[in-house]
């Protein structure tokens, strides 16, 4: 059994305004560039897990099994804000909790054991939940480029970065959107 905790730092100037060099032919000056946030904070994932392996016939075959639960609290994300602010570029944001939890199966065999053969047999599956329990009140973040069919967001209650469709409001008779085979389904 354990417990830890563990943190992701924001990067060292990610809290402070910044302004890039710009130049042209009316001359220097400068432009925004990141738009801070003093409010920043680490992300901190706590996890507890449990574990046991047991072996068999003189540990000649072996059963391993962990669970573990992981929350991330405080999560950091680039949040892109309105634009006709000045700043286009995305600002680190704490938003949110990550909730996830896992189930790891081993299974292992030692076959065959002579002085001059041996024959091994390893085996694991591993399972994986992971849900965005809370935005803290950010809208859906878009986390994959323009393309009108298919995007990928960061939404509570699913996945980080879960594929999302667009819905057809209607069809003409006789025509369907997506019949690759054209067999009418």
């Amino acid at each position: 059994a354990a417990w830890g905790q563990s943190g992701r730092q924001p990067s060292a100037f990610a809290k402070f305004t910044t302004f890039a060099a710009a130049g042209g032919p009316a001359g220097a000056g400068l432009g925004p560039d990141n738009l801070g946030n003093p409010d920043l904070k680490p992300e901190v994932a706590t996890e507890i897990e449990g574990g046991t392996e047991i072996g068999f016939l003189n540990d000649r075959f072996g059963l391993e099994i962990t669970a573990w639960n992981r929350k991330v609290n405080d999560l950091l994300f680039q949040v892109q804000y309105p634009p006709s602010g000045g700043f286009t570029n995305a600002q680190l944001t704490n938003i949110g909790q990550l909730d996830a939890n896992g189930l790891e199966i081993g299974a292992k065999g030692f076959l065959v054991q002579t002085p001059g053969l041996s024959l091994d047999v390893f085996g694991n599956i591993a399972f994986l939940d992971q849900k965005v329990a809370s935005l803290g009140g950010a809208p859906n973040i878009k986390v994959s480029p323009n393309y009108a069919r298919i995007r990928a967001f960061i939404r509570e209650g699913y996945a980080p970065g879960q594929w999302f469709g667009a819905k057809v409001k209607s069809v003409p008779a006789g025509s369907l959107p997506y019949d690759l085979n054209k067999d009418g389904s």
